[in-house]
Parts: structure tokens; C-alpha cells; sequence
């Protein structure tokens, strides 16, 4: 069995996160990191295109950091206020292709 590391961090800002989470998928060790975020922050996916999928107008207004995640997906919201995220590098192998039966395992 592999060894894995799990990593806690205080709060930090959306491009240090994302910074993290890229490093860590480089490195390719097993990793489960567990994260905050100050300033809240919008993180998009790799393939959005931002102009159609943010109002960066009201993201100023709000002091909401923007982001892109280098995974795929939807925009997500990431509140200061007592969300915690996940992040989780591992072999391809470890969990099945299909999203939904990745997820019920995770």
C-alpha cells in the first residue's frame, strides 16, 4: 500500500490554493488536502470561458477572489465563512472512470 500524505492549511488566497493544488498533482504523491479560503473566492473550470460564466464587475464589488482550477467542471463558490475544501491526488487507478461511482467512493 501506498504511503500518503494529508495536508491541513490555514486560509489563503485563490491563486496560492489552486497554486497548491497544482503542485501537488505534479508531484504525484497521494495527497488529501483539506483548505480555506481568504478572500472568498470563484474558482472556474479549465475549459469555462470566463466572460460567459462570471460577473467580474460584482466579483470586484465584493472582494471575491477569481480563479481557474486546472480540473475540469462548473464555477464554484468558495465562502471564508466556514467552508472547507478537498483536494485529493491519486493513481488514475484507485478510483473507477465513471464521475458518479468516483464520487460514492471518495
Amino acid at each position: 500500500m501506498a504511503t500518503w500524505r494529508c495536508i491541513v492549511h490555514d486560509a489563503a488566497d485563490a491563486p496560492t490554493n489552486m497554486a497548491i493544488d497544482e503542485a501537488m498533482l505534479i508531484s504525484g504523491t497521494p495527497t488529501l488536502r483539506l483548505y480555506t479560503w481568504h478572500p472568498s473566492a470563484l474558482s472556474i473550470g479549465y475549459f469555462q470561458g470566463i466572460h460567459e460564466e462570471v460577473d467580474l464587475e460584482a466579483c470586484r464589488r465584493h472582494h471575491v477572489d477569481v480563479v481557474r482550477r486546472i480540473s475540469g467542471g462548473g464555477a464554484v463558490y468558495h465562502d471564508t465563512q466556514g467552508e472547507v475544501t478537498y483536494s485529493l491526488v491519486l493513481p488514475e487507478t484507485a478510483l473507477p472512470r465513471d464521475v458518479q461511482q468516483s464520487c460514492e467512493r471518495i
